[in-house]
């Protein structure tokens, strides 16, 4: 999948040794406006960030495409498993909200 992404806040955390839950407390605390995409074989996932809140998520699996709240658990339960790769964009809020 292919999404806008503005500035780089963080590229290719191994997700072996990355805590998604306490990456996302961070991303809301600081009101993070922007894209977390979770990346591994045949897998992509990524969730919509606006002032630090998930408002939607879009996962890719072998070519089918899901959307919405079943996503949004999907890509982060996802991101707890081990060999996968986390980065994190941020984007204009016009932008998450229309993609959203």
């Amino acid at each position: 999948m292919i999404f806008p992404k503005r500035d780089s806040f963080y590229q290719n955390l191994n997700t072996s040794f990355t805590n998604f839950g306490e990456l996302l407390v961070d991303l809301k605390e600081n009101s993070f406006t922007g894209v977390v995409q979770v990346s591994y074989w045949e897998y992509e996932g990524i969730l919509l960030l606006d002032s630090g809140n998930i408002i939607n998520a879009i996962e890719e699996i072998n070519g089918k495409i899901v959307t919405g709240q079943s996503a949004v658990k999907s890509v982060t339960d996802k991101a707890r498993e081990k060999d996968g790769a986390i980065s994190v964009f941020s984007q204009k809020g016009e932008m998450i909200t229309m993609l959203a």
